[in-house]
């Protein structure tokens, strides 16, 4: 029973280093973008936009959902420090910040949850393309084993018929 957890575990949860670095770059990528936009705009509602689109393109690259969750825990937290008054604290008391969490983490998991399906239906399509391509192949190579043997019977006949006379 616990294989079965474990197991489903790393299916739900897989950890790969090239997601590692995804994870890494487009976090650092968000930051920097909230940063450069920060004097345009004094509210943190384009701070919490750039860093929604940041776990969804986390969510969608990546495997599984662990590294949208970290994303989404990540950015909850870049937002309230960084670019929240006031600035460089954490401070949970305003109004919105749990429907703020609440957010990453569904854009988090409805990202990984349909890019899973994505690739399940690749999975399946690539596989229906495969049996159709082995199924021509055998129907193919029937028709082509069938036909000399078919005219070498033919001929085997007709020499059998005429070695008689």
């Amino acid at each position: 029973m616990i294989k079965r957890i474990v197991k489903k575990f790393k299916i739900c949860f897989p950890h790969r280093w090239e997601d590692d670095i995804t994870l890494i770059v487009l976090m650092a990528s968000a930051l920097d973008i909230c940063f450069l936009l920060k004097p345009l705009n004094g509210s943190d509602s384009l701070a919490q936009m750039v860093f929604i689109l940041a776990v969804l393109l986390i969510s969608c690259v990546t495997q599984g959902y662990l590294y949208g969750m970290v994303a989404s825990i990540a950015s909850f937290f870049a937002v309230n420090y960084f670019f929240t008054f006031p600035y460089y604290a954490l401070d949970f008391s305003l109004i919105g910040y749990p429907l703020t969490f609440v957010t990453f983490i569904i854009v988090s998991i409805v990202g990984s949850t349909m890019t899973n399906i994505l690739k399940e239906g690749e999975k399946i399509r690539t596989q229906s393309e495969q049996d159709h391509l082995r199924a021509n192949l055998l129907r193919a190579l029937g028709h082509d084993l069938r036909t000399p043997l078919t005219s070498s019977s033919c001929s085997a006949s007709l020499l059998l018929e005429q070695g008689e006379k």
